[in-house]
């Protein structure tokens, strides 16, 4: 590669960087915050940022669905977000897909406050800031499929989909009366009847009865 393609390859990442990083906060109308959410997702992956609000989410965000407390909720979240610097990829990635996965959901309006809620105060805490950016991408695996921590190794999966967002000594994921099953390695664990939170800082399920099989 030549010189000067690689400096036009460079300049070109930086100005999308930049031009990502620019944006201090987005707009509160619905119509106008997808125009700005895709054009900050499309800065970081231009058809893939654009296929992924214009095509998958703007359908959901725009019909009708979401109240105006909800748009002020998803409005606020991603302000605060922007803020932290968190990035198009992964985070308003997961963002995105959390938001059109809970709108699917039973009280969806009561989950997205509570939800939208404790990830702002996690960012308001510089001990549980660290950890949103794996809070983002559980919530989305926890609203799609139910599954409340996954790795590489392992992954946890809730019966239930009542569950609560809550912070208190420290951010918590509070399910109660369900079983839930932990998958590894192609085999399965079950635990019948038990009622805990999963802690997102610790990475850590606490729990009380229930019946493992």
């Amino acid at each position: 590669m030549s010189k000067s393609i690689l400096l036009l390859a460079v300049s070109v990442f930086l100005f999308s960087f930049a031009n990502a990083q620019s944006r201090k906060e987005f707009t509160h109308s619905a119509e106008t915050y997808i125009e700005e959410l895709s054009d900050f997702m499309s800065d970081s992956k231009k058809r893939e940022g654009k296929d992924l609000v214009e095509d998958e989410f703007e359908p959901i965000f725009l019909s009708g669905a979401f109240s105006a407390e909800d748009y002020e909720a998803v409005f606020t979240l991603s302000d605060r977000m922007l803020e932290e610097r968190h990035s198009a990829y992964p985070e308003f990635e997961n963002l995105i897909h959390s938001l059109m996965a809970i709108s699917q959901r039973e009280n969806f309006s009561q989950k997205l406050k509570e939800w939208s809620g404790f990830l702002i105060e996690m960012m308001e805490d510089r001990r549980a800031d660290r950890f949103v950016t794996d809070v983002l991408a559980n919530s989305r695996a926890l609203f799609e499929e139910d599954i409340f921590f996954q790795s590489r190794a392992v992954k946890w999966k809730s019966s239930s989909k009542d569950y609560r967002f809550v912070i208190d000594s420290l951010p918590k994921i509070e399910i109660e009366n369900h079983m839930i099953t932990c998958y590894s390695k192609g085999d399965s664990l079950r635990v019948f009847n038990t009622s805990g939170f999963y802690a997102p800082t610790e990475e850590k399920w606490y729990g009380t009865n229930g019946k493992v099989t």
